[in-house]
């Protein structure tokens, strides 16, 4: 039996489902909330194929939506490789070759 990450951060936080879980400058987020987000983005990502064990780059700053991605990549079972939003465009590319990534 697999444990989805995802379900089981938001299930040991030991926070209320309605207080803020993820807070930035500019929004904050409740576990209700994020888990909605997590499960939409989940099922968006699966609408387009994401498979199982599948290794999908991020190329996201450090932000809510760096941290949705990440979820809901667990949530669908794929490996979320986050890739360093500093890089050149030709070493993302090289990246993206060695994953042998399709995107």
């Amino acid at each position: 039996m697999t444990t989805d990450l995802s379900n089981l951060l938001l299930s040991v936080s030991g926070y209320d489902k309605n207080s803020p879980i993820l807070i930035n400058k500019d929004n904050s987020l409740s576990a209700f909330e994020l888990d909605v987000l997590i499960n939409r983005y989940s099922h968006t990502l699966k609408s387009n194929s994401i498979e199982r064990y599948e290794r999908v780059p991020i190329l996201h700053s450090n932000s809510i939506n760096f941290i949705v991605s990440v979820l809901a990549l667990w949530r669908c079972g794929a490996i979320p490789v986050p890739l360093n939003t500093r890089l050149l465009e030709d070493d993302i590319v090289s990246q993206l070759v060695f994953l042998e990534s399709r995107f």
